[in-house]
């Protein structure tokens, strides 16, 4: 009875951190047609705001990136 538990344990257990980031899930076959679904479902106005505000989203993540850099560079001016 330990033998089974110990292989059920084994099968049971969770990938370790580097297998799942190394690892390729299994692919979704339905993933592509429903996300084409999806934005052929979408009017040109929706498909207009859908890519300005990624654009936007992109510009204020690579914007608090560099203001994150410019406040550690001035801080590191003033400390040394």
């Amino acid at each position: 009875m330990t033998k089974k538990r110990e292989e059920s344990s084994k099968n049971s257990e969770k990938p370790s951190v580097l297998q799942s980031l190394f690892n390729r899930p299994e692919k979704d076959a339905e993933y592509m047609s429903d996300l084409r679904g999806q934005w052929d479902g979408m009017s040109k106005s929706e498909r207009v705001k859908f890519v300005a505000g990624a654009i936007l989203a992109l510009v204020l993540f690579i914007g608090a990136l560099a203001g994150v850099f410019a406040i550690i560079n001035y801080l590191r001016n003033l400390v040394f």
